[in-house]
């Protein structure tokens, strides 16, 4: 995230800037993402269980935004009911693959659901809207996020079946 001087302390800006750096943050760590619609994300992180050898295990999560109530919402560890809010009075939070390279030896990887013509399945564009206090206006914060945990890959999900499918989206 490009660092920058904070000019606008409105709460719902101060939550927008909590939200965008919260998804980087978690984002960065992942090696596969899907995405089950504009407003949610699954992704899945690599974990290593303390005190066993290196094999590496996996744990799905979602970020979900609500568009009723203005609350992004994080569910950890395939947790569906133990959704947790990250942030509120956010106008809207969209996720888009994005295109950022040239496309690959052998092509974009196929059968990603979101994934357009020419877009990276390794990148992801995150905006986040926020109500100007004073008119009411959106202001729109966006960031992209290249997912470094794997390389990018012209198979789409490769290594998947060793953590298992992707878990139901939680609504």
């Amino acid at each position: 995230l490009t660092v920058e001087r904070v000019r606008d302390n409105s709460e719902s800006y101060q939550e927008g800037l909590f939200a965008m750096n919260h998804m980087l943050k978690e984002l960065e760590g992942a090696d596969k993402i899907e995405l089950a619609g504009p407003t949610s994300v699954q992704f899945r992180i690599p974990t290593v269980v303390p005190g066993t050898p290196p094999t590496f295990t996996f744990a799905w999560q979602q970020f979900r935004y609500d568009a009723g109530t203005g609350i992004l919402w994080f569910y950890p560890n395939n947790a569906c009911g133990a959704g947790r809010r990250v942030a509120r009075n956010l106008s809207g939070v969209t996720f888009a693959y994005t295109d950022v390279s040239p496309t690959p030896p052998g092509g974009e990887p196929v059968g990603i659901s979101g994934l357009g013509a020419g877009e990276d399945s390794n990148v992801l564009q995150l905006e986040v809207n926020v109500p100007e206090p004073a008119t009411g206006t959106l202001r729109a914060l966006r960031q992209k996020v290249t997912i470094r945990a794997a390389g990018y890959t012209a198979t789409a999900f490769s290594g998947l079946a060793a953590g298992g499918p992707i878990p139901p989206a939680c609504l």
